[in-house]
């Protein structure tokens, strides 16, 4: 097991590897946070975009690092190692003839003590002593890489499992029949220039609207939705079509993904954050721009949020339409006049695209690389001499 030696290589790898993936992300991010500052008069859904792109960066650096030429900055300090000389060797550096090296090594063999193996089988017998050895030589660089390792698959079991739950809703509930509902359902997607089909479903353990797919789109209503007017269905649809349109359950995905690589890291986290409030203003400004009014669809979102007893589906793997903990803020944006609610055109899409890119390149080709300290560069193992040597000594 590599990682319980700290000087193996494969552990100063994997810790210079983290290392750089992490001061590049934290970069990356920082550059998203400055510029979401400036942006702050800009729409919610340019901002979105911001930090699905920086995301969308932080997931494709170690592609670019494989791609761009490396840049290497010596950063951590790692021990030499320094393999232990052979008796025989030390005794021909001594100046010893090879017979008498050979006998001096011979003798320490035949003189040292036999262990004893307890049981019959030899290989019940190794298997305790490679146990031992391997809980005697944990160190701290190789808990490092085990707790990283092992939380990031905790984290993406996380995620597999919030998807197998939402799958498991998917079949419990049924298709929605309602004329209406599916009549305003093709209407709204043809108007929104939506071309993937949308499944309309209704489940009546959800208090709240919910949509997840990326490919094959999953609207689940509430089973009280069929008392609904008119403008409320409205409302309700457009802003989850807004969801499908954006293709914000592909950038949920990219955020969780981020998340359960770099779970230690805080501007991950604020970013994931961030992007989830940001979504749900640039929903709500969709809906709005569509025609709905400000108060009328306020009023909506708060009788939903009322009406939220039960626990929804996992957030890391669907889009609820009101949480409790973002409606407050929600609420403030929808009946602020001033806010500007515009969406976000491909040319903005691509300008970020591309200066994310332009930002990553570098960061890709940086590459932290291991320093070994002074005192330690000029130690060198004893070298061993070649056969031919030991042959002319033995003359």
């Amino acid at each position: 097991m590599p990682f319980l030696n700290p000087t193996t290589d494969s552990v100063d790898a994997l810790l210079l590897y983290l290392l750089a993936f992490a001061l590049r992300a934290t970069v990356l991010l920082a550059g998203a946070w400055i510029a979401t500052k400036l942006l702050r008069g800009a729409s919610a859904a340019t901002r979105h975009l911001v930090w699905t792109t920086a995301i969308a960066g932080v997931l494709a650096l170690p592609l670019l690092s494989v791609v761009v030429p490396a840049w290497n900055v010596p950063l951590l300090s790692i021990e030499a190692r320094v393999d232990a000389p052979r008796e025989a060797d030390v005794a021909v550096g001594a100046g010893l003839r090879q017979p008498e090296a050979v006998t001096a090594a011979s003798q320490s063999a035949a003189t040292a003590p036999t262990p004893t193996i307890r049981g019959s089988d030899p290989e019940v017998a190794q298997t305790g002593a490679l146990s031992r050895r391997v809980f005697s030589q944990v160190t701290p660089r190789g808990g490092v890489a085990f707790g990283w390792l092992l939380l990031a698959a905790l984290m993406l079991s996380r995620l597999a499992i919030a998807n197998m739950r939402v799958t498991a809703w998917q079949r419990s509930s049924r298709p929605v029949e309602d004329g209406r509902w599916l009549t305003l359902a093709r209407r709204l997607t043809r108007e929104y220039g939506i071309e993937r089909p949308v499944v309309l479903l209704e489940n009546g353990q959800t208090d709240v609207p919910v949509t997840w797919g990326i490919v094959y789109p999953v609207i689940l209503l509430p089973a009280a939705a069929d008392e609904w007017d008119e403008e409320q269905r409205i409302a309700v649809l457009t802003h989850e079509l807004a969801h499908v349109k954006r293709f914000d359950a592909l950038s949920q995905l990219l955020a969780q993904l981020a998340l359960a690589l770099l779970w230690f890291h805080p501007l991950v986290w604020m970013a994931v954050r961030r992007m989830r409030l940001e979504r749900e203003h640039a929903c709500d400004d969709f809906v709005l721009v569509a025609g709905a009014r400000a108060s009328r669809y306020a009023d909506d979102l708060l009788g939903l949020a009322r009406r939220l007893t039960r626990p929804t589906v996992p957030a890391a793997a669907a889009l609820a339409m009101a949480r409790r903990s973002e409606l407050e803020g929600r609420l403030l944006a929808i009946l602020d006049p001033g806010m500007k609610r515009t969406a976000v055109r491909r040319a903005r899409v691509g300008l970020l695209t591309l200066a994310v890119i332009a930002l990553a390149a570098p960061l890709a080709a940086f590459t932290p690389a291991a320093r070994v300290p002074p005192n330690l560069r000029a130690t060198r193992p004893f070298p061993r001499c070649p056969r031919r040597t030991l042959r002319s000594a033995a003359i």
